[in-house]
Order: structure tokens, then C-alpha cells, then sequence
């Protein structure tokens, strides 16, 4: 019974709570993607103005399929979107998914005198949990393997 309760609080003391986070995210290409965006997040074709500006913006391939894909964000100087893949797609060596894609304003001014509309991102990636910083686990698999206790390792 106490070596229960001791591995009980040692385990407490390690956890971080996702909870305490801004709320839970999956990340693609390092940029944050909320939970609910793939199942209550709005289709890219009720993008506003500046959304449909920037999907003509400078060198953003046309997209199809407006119905498929989701708006992470839209504001007057981003917007991302992201669609999920029916099937899995190989490119290259990896396999992907899902697609993003990133227009920003920035360079030199438009006829408006705002910064023009500009691709930043585009391509394949994998959803992935973030998990704060709690990063990669490391499993040790034998007693010989553990690196020395410091003051971040729960053992």
C-alpha cells in the first residue's frame, strides 16, 4: 500500500495537466491547429473578403474544393487553411495526411497601400498532438540506460 501511494505522488508530481494549456492543440508545420477545427470549424467557402483576396494572393496555387477544407484563421493580415486527405498521400518519402496553407501580407504596398497578399506556407503534414513542453518521452529500456536524475526527469 505505500509503495502505491509513494509511486502515486511521484507520478503527480511529473504530470503536467494539458488542461491548464490556452486550450488543446495539434500542430502542423510547427503552427498550432485547435481540436475542433477539423470537425466544427468553418469550410474555406465562407472565407470573407480578405480570406477570398488572399487565396489570389502572389504565387498561392489555385484551391480546389473550397467545401474541404477548414479556416484555422482569417484576419486581415493571415489566413491559414487546412484540409484532411480521404486516403493518406506519399510525397517524396513522406506520407501526409493532411494540407495547409498560409497567405500573409507583407512586401511592398499594394494599390490599397497595405502590403500585398503573399503565399508564406504550403504543403503535406500530420496532425500532431502538442503537448506543451512536454516534448519527446524518452523510454529507458534497461536500469543501465537511465541518465542521471536532474531536476526536469521523473523516474
Amino acid at each position: 500500500m505505500k509503495r502505491t501511494l509513494a509511486l502515486l505522488l511521484l507520478v503527480a508530481g511529473c504530470a503536467t495537466p494539458l488542461a491548464d494549456a490556452a486550450g488543446p492543440t495539434y500542430t502542423c508545420h510547427d503552427r498550432p491547429i485547435p481540436v475542433d477545427v477539423m470537425s466544427t470549424g468553418r469550410p474555406a467557402t465562407q472565407l470573407g473578403p480578405d480570406g477570398r483576396a488572399a487565396l489570389k494572393g502572389q504565387e498561392v496555387r489555385p484551391v480546389k474544393d473550397l467545401d474541404k477544407w477548414r479556416i484555422v484563421e482569417e484576419s486581415g493580415e493571415r489566413v491559414a487553411i487546412i484540409k484532411e486527405f480521404d486516403e493518406p498521400e506519399e510525397r517524396g518519402r513522406a506520407t501526409v495526411t493532411h494540407d495547409f496553407l498560409v497567405v500573409e501580407r507583407f512586401g511592398p504596398p499594394a494599390a490599397d497601400g497595405r502590403p500585398s497578399w503573399h503565399l508564406r506556407s504550403s504543403g503535406g503534414c500530420n496532425l500532431q498532438r502538442d503537448l506543451g513542453d512536454l516534448g519527446v518521452a524518452e523510454v529507458p529500456l534497461t536500469r543501465r540506460s537511465r541518465p542521471p536524475a536532474t531536476a526536469s526527469t521523473c523516474w
